[in-house]
């Protein structure tokens, strides 16, 4: 029984090794702007996967409308700004998920938060889209769960929810969110707006593996 136990623990620890995720780093400033973009680079046994290329695409017309966005800011005291980090998360799912969040300011108020997340399945580095991971009909009952999650809040905390009242004013459909992998759970991470006002951030719901065992397909 250990001895079964000592294989499945080396055949995990290697086909997790088979992924690996490093930093890119591009930053400026001046009187106008400034920006810090950090983001991932993946490899599979030691190569670079064709994700890296889009995702260094979106940085780099992030900095480009920044920096162009920029000349027409009036405040030499007030730089517009452009941030982007990321998360790797472990998880039992086989899957190496990256959730990027990109901050940008172009005066007002506050900036906005923009999210994206990436799911490589650990075994062949292969970018997973939710049809690859997820069996038909999973779509419909993880919205309809996040529903009544939000209306049994609502219900229950009234104007301390931080969620919009009206049903009408949310747009609980998950292709406004993303989802990665934490743990033994699935993470729905709804985008600014969608769900909540931005005081509320971006909302997330879990649902454990188990919840899941139905509709997975990996």
């Amino acid at each position: 029984m250990k001895k079964g136990l000592f294989i499945y623990l080396m055949t995990s620890a290697i086909c997790l090794a088979n992924v690996n995720v490093d930093t890119v780093q591009k930053s400026n400033k001046s009187e106008k702007y400034t920006y810090n973009f950090q983001y991932p680079k993946v490899t599979f046994k030691g190569k670079e996967i064709a994700l890296n290329k889009e995702v260094e695409n979106i940085v780099n017309q992030n900095i480009n409308g920044l920096v162009k966005d920029s000349q027409k800011n009036p405040y030499k005291d007030m730089p517009y700004e452009g941030e982007s980090i990321y998360k790797e998360y472990k998880n039992n799912f086989g899957v190496t998920s990256i959730l990027d969040m990109t901050y940008i300011y172009t005066g007002g108020n506050h900036g906005t938060t923009g999210l994206m997340s990436y799911n490589i399945l650990n075994s062949t580095g292969k970018v997973l889209t939710f049809n690859d991971i997820f069996k038909p009909g999973t779509k419909k009952f993880l919205e309809r769960e996040i529903i009544k999650a939000i209306k049994n809040n609502v219900k229950t905390l009234g104007d301390e929810s931080p969620y919009f009242k009206e049903m009408s004013t949310r747009t609980t459909d998950i292709d406004n969110a993303v989802f990665f992998f934490r743990g033994n759970d699935l993470v729905i991470r709804y985008q600014e707006y969608a769900i909540a006002p931005h005081s509320s951030g971006t909302p997330e719901f879990e649902f454990s593996k188990e919840m899941l065992k139905d509709y997975l397909k990996i």
